[in-house]
């Protein structure tokens, strides 16, 4: 029987944690998701369900990718972070108080957006808000906010931020906001009751929440171009969708399976010079 040589065996070590990795690059991220009942688990597209990891001591606005988690504003204007294991730290206070609304992140940069429809960025290692400017969005009247009475998506996509609002039950409007100044340009109407988005591989997510006492959310696609929806899909296992996020990125499983790669063969090498 011949034996592979030394250096075919190398090659194929690093071929085989190499192609490994680059499958784990293209894999789904797995996702999280935050609901208006303060729930915290994973959401799973495949089979539109929701898994609790843990239920938050308030109501989360928005989810965004931290170093070790994510961050969220609080219904009362904090902000903090929650752990892949679902525990929630405060962070700062943000000084919003109810005027508080969402969250959303592009790269490194994390954005506030309040109920009278300014812009602001946060400083993510202490909660302050610094203002970017208004969007000029009619900001939500003060009977709808002491209610509740109104929805919206806030998320960064492709560069940009998107933002979609209704109140008193009218129509949704979806915005495309500009991160220098704040000004908002419509992009066209939108389907109403929306509170979360997440963009994934090209593809744009919206949930919209419906019923009441537990409520839920149906997952739809979005047109960011138009603000026209499609699809219409039931998320069970928990109440409304507020926010959701993915991580790890899969660049991240990338870079972890080359090092592995280049691990094993390096320790390789050095047990054939022996």
């Amino acid at each position: 029987m011949n034996f592979p040589t030394t250096s075919f065996r190398r090659m194929l070590i690093f071929f085989t944690a190499f192609v490994s990795s680059v499958g784990l690059a293209n894999a789904v991220p797995i996702l999280y998701g935050v609901t208006d009942s303060g729930q915290f688990g994973t959401l799973n597209l495949n089979t539109n369900s929701f898994s609790l990891i843990s239920t938050l001591a308030f109501v989360p606005y928005g989810l965004v990718p931290a170093p070790n988690g994510f961050f969220t504003l609080t219904s009362t204007g904090e902000f903090a972070s929650i752990s892949y294991a679902g525990v929630a730290s405060n962070i700062g206070d943000t000084g919003l108080g109810l005027l508080s609304n969402d969250t959303a992140e592009i790269g490194s940069t994390v954005y506030v957006i309040d109920t009278n429809d300014n812009l602001y960025t946060v400083n993510a290692a202490s909660g302050a808000l610094t203002l970017v400017g208004s969007t000029g969005i009619t900001p939500v009247s003060a009977a709808n906010v002491a209610s509740g009475d109104y929805d919206d998506t806030f998320q960064g996509a492709n560069g940009n931020l998107y933002y979609s609002q209704d109140q008193g039950g009218g129509p949704a409007t979806l915005y495309h906001i500009n991160t220098s100044t704040g000004a908002a340009t419509p992009v066209g109407p939108t389907l109403s009751g929306l509170e979360a988005a997440i963009s994934l591989g090209g593809t744009d997510y919206v949930f919209q929440t419906n019923g009441s006492s537990p409520t839920f959310s149906e997952e739809y696609t979005l047109n960011l171009g138009t603000g026209a929806t499609s699809g219409g899909t039931t998320i069970t296992g928990g109440t409304a969708l507020y926010g959701v996020a993915a991580a790890p990125e899969p660049a991240s499983f990338a870079l972890a399976g080359i090092g592995i790669a280049v691990c094993a063969f390096r320790s390789l090498r050095r047990r054939d010079a022996r």
